[in-house]
């Protein structure tokens, strides 16, 4: 374990990758919300950063499904607004691959606008 004990730092959470299913999802964000109560002893508080390896759910060919899902997850955890400030996608490489440019839709971040 990490004792931050005295320290300002920000914790993150380690975050998940691909495209959980949703109970699993909200198992996890409920225990890892739990174990980061007390920020692991830093000073800091405050909502943290979220890190999501979400590059896979870009090379999936299935008609956009998994794409939404990705995006139906990216928005659930910006839900959470006392525990989750940001979601740091680990995926850029596959932008440039996977992400049609022509259609701002799926190639920027236009869905965050969807969020409640």
């Amino acid at each position: 374990m990490v004792d931050l004990t005295g320290l300002s730092v920000e914790p993150v959470f380690l975050g998940i990758r691909f495209a959980p299913e949703k109970a699993p999802l909200d198992l996890y964000l409920r225990e890892i919300f739990r174990d980061m109560a007390t920020n692991r002893g830093s000073n800091f508080r405050g909502p943290r950063s979220f890190f999501y390896e979400a590059q896979e759910t870009l090379r999936v060919n299935d008609e956009g499904t998994t794409r939404k899902k990705r995006e139906s997850i990216i928005r659930e955890l910006l839900a959470h607004r006392d525990e989750i400030n940001e979601v740091i996608l680990y995926e850029a490489a596959d932008w440039t691959y996977f992400l049609p440019i022509s259609d701002p839709r799926q190639s920027g971040h236009a869905y965050l606008d969807d969020v409640p």
